[in-house]
């Protein structure tokens, strides 16, 4: 969009009638960037391909950016240099920042997935940051100003594949020459910005214990220099020195070394385990079987001492029928003679029979069982049916999709447990409901669409066999390419 040259038609300031639109439009910690008396500017640009669009500027600074005065508002690199965890963050790694700034849209097979920061949620055509980890590990950004061109859940069922944003504003384009303020803050953000991120993901989030969660957003320290503040409480004085450049960002110029509280730490080679053990993410082993019943007990009891309620496989019934069939000389090539023994178990009227009719009667006179055994050795018995796990996809206020899941507790699945592993992978809502029409146990609900990231779930981590879900075909189907 600002790789090549645009034409600055007007650049007049907004009265304040019009300031309090524009503040209505932005989300709330973005908001407290604009300060009470600030002066706020509203520039019409011409971009090279004709193109009309607002750019707003506080204090002279280039804030945001929009195509339609009751639009989305897209912040500049600048902006997201003061809250950049403002905005939905995707990572990609270095490399792939060249393609970009060559005018390329960003396909998500180079999104980068698992990392510390969790993907945030973020509707179709919404604005999206993108930042780089660089070579060292490090997360540099935000460097590059998107539109969706896909949800967040979309994203996450087409597998991370496909064009996935397109690409408004980068750092070190014409936008960025706009004001010097855009074009000096480059290690601005690889200095300060990864140490926050770099402290909670390095630091904060691998001391929680696994069965733990912690949402900073929930604490008065989702600011970071909250927790800065609360460092240098210490009744021994300050740890650390904290120097403001600025609103919104704070400088760690010192480390006070000499203070007791770092002279008393001791690194050890300890391991903390956590109290409570993580348990195995397999799901159960189905066993199918079938309860020996009074009525199949002659022709059983001829080959064995067998009992009621006993359980045998598909396999072992068939040797024993063989078995007898040969025994008493009643084989005819691909069909049986039935004499009256057999004659009474499966009631066929016929002298003779085929022998898969023969072992389907027997065995439909038994009660077919299954058998589900744990990871942890418990064994659940399920007799006659065996139920399914259900997907359902329904639509609710506003139009978004939720997927319902039913049955889980029959496959010993913690509903609880199954939460958390959704919400942290798929990064999405994910909560559970105590009662259900047609449902045994809790009934999952699930934000978006999400039968393909949960099928492949429950096949592939649970161990849970195809033929025991349904509803699949529900899934976002895939475009042909």
């Amino acid at each position: 969009m600002f790789r090549k040259p645009f034409v600055v038609k007007k650049n007049n300031n907004m009265r304040n009638s019009d300031v309090k639109k524009f503040l209505n439009r932005l989300p709330p910690d973005v908001s407290e960037l604009v300060p009470k008396k600030a002066l706020v500017a509203h520039a019409k640009l011409s971009t090279y391909n004709g193109t009309t669009m607002n750019m707003y500027l506080v204090d002279k600074e280039p804030m945001f950016f929009d195509f339609d005065s009751e639009g989305v508002l897209f912040p500049t690199v600048y902006c997201t240099r003061l809250a950049p965890l403002s905005f939905p963050m995707l990572l990609i790694h270095e490399p792939v920042l060249r393609n970009l700034e060559n005018g390329a849209d960003l396909m998500l097979q180079g999104v980068v997935r698992k990392h510390e920061l969790p993907m945030a949620q973020f509707a179709r055509g919404d604005a999206v940051t993108i930042s780089i980890i660089s070579n060292g590990g490090q997360v540099v950004g935000p460097m590059v100003i998107g539109t969706a061109l896909m949800s967040s859940q979309d994203i996450i069922a087409n597998r991370f594949e496909g064009r996935g944003v397109q690409v408004l504003h980068i750092f070190r384009d014409l936008l960025c020459g706009y004001k010097k303020a855009i074009a000096s803050i480059h290690f601005v953000l690889v200095v300060y910005l990864t140490a926050e991120f770099q402290f909670y993901a390095q630091c904060l989030l691998k001391c929680v214990p696994k069965e733990k969660r912690l949402d900073m957003k929930k604490t008065k320290y989702k600011k970071f220099s909250v927790f800065l503040d609360e460092v240098n409480k210490s009744e021994d004085g300050r740890i650390i020195q904290v120097r403001k450049e600025g609103k919104g960002c704070d400088v760690i110029v010192e480390v006070f070394k000499a203070h007791p509280a770092i002279r008393s730490f001791v690194v050890t080679d300890e391991v903390i385990h956590d109290e409570e053990a993580a348990s195995t993410t397999l799901g159960p082993k189905i066993h199918e079987y079938y309860s020996i019943t009074e009525g199949v007990l002659p022709v059983l009891r001829a080959r064995g001492n067998y009992s009621k309620g006993q359980l045998l496989e598909g396999s072992q019934i068939r040797d024993i029928v063989t078995n007898y069939v040969k025994n008493e000389d009643l084989s005819q090539g691909n069909k049986v003679r039935l004499d009256p023994v057999l004659a009474q178990v499966t009631k066929i009227s016929e002298e003779s029979t085929d022998w898969n009719t023969l072992i389907q009667k027997i065995q439909n006179k038994m009660t077919k069982t299954f058998v589900l055994r744990m990871p942890d050795g418990r064994e659940l018995v399920r007799k006659i049916n065996m139920p399914k796990i259900v997907f359902k996809v329904e639509s609710r206020a506003g139009n978004k999709k939720v997927t319902l899941i039913n049955n889980l507790s029959v496959f010993g699945i913690e509903a609880k447990k199954l939460c958390h592993q959704i919400q942290v992978e798929a990064a999405t809502s994910a909560t559970t409901t105590s009662e259900a029409v047609n449902c045994e146990g809790p009934q999952i609900t699930v934000l978006g669409n999400q039968v393909n990231y949960l099928g492949d779930l429950l096949m592939n981590d649970y161990g849970i066999d195809k033929k025991y879900i349904e509803g699949l075909d529900l899934g976002i189907k895939k475009k042909r390419k």
